[in-house]
């Protein structure tokens, strides 16, 4: 989680900073890797509650972990098709 989060930030950073009319806003660009990352440990942390205190799960919890979940996943996918556009950026 840490390292990919940390290759999507540093690869969106590096290629915004490459792209001219991005350079001076490039640090923007780390924002959805660094909310990827800090949803998944919360999903993680709440995951591992369950396993050490399953006798607090609750409907409410339940339905907080699948929201997280569901933001993880569109996160990640963003922060990756970010760091191919701006790939392709650099490339035209």
């Amino acid at each position: 989680m840490v390292f990919l989060a940390a290759f999507l930030a540093v690869a969106s950073f590096g290629l915004a900073g490459t792209v001219d009319r991005l350079a001076g806003v490039a640090w923007l660009f780390v924002l959805l890797p660094i909310l990827y990352l800090a949803v998944d440990l919360a999903e993680d942390t709440m995951l591992t509650r369950f396993l050490l205190s399953p006798d607090t799960i609750t409907a409410v919890i339940v339905t907080t972990v699948q929201r997280l979940t569901r933001i993880k996943i569109w996160t990640l996918s963003i922060s990756a098709v970010q760091v191919v556009l701006l790939g392709l950026c650099r490339i035209g």
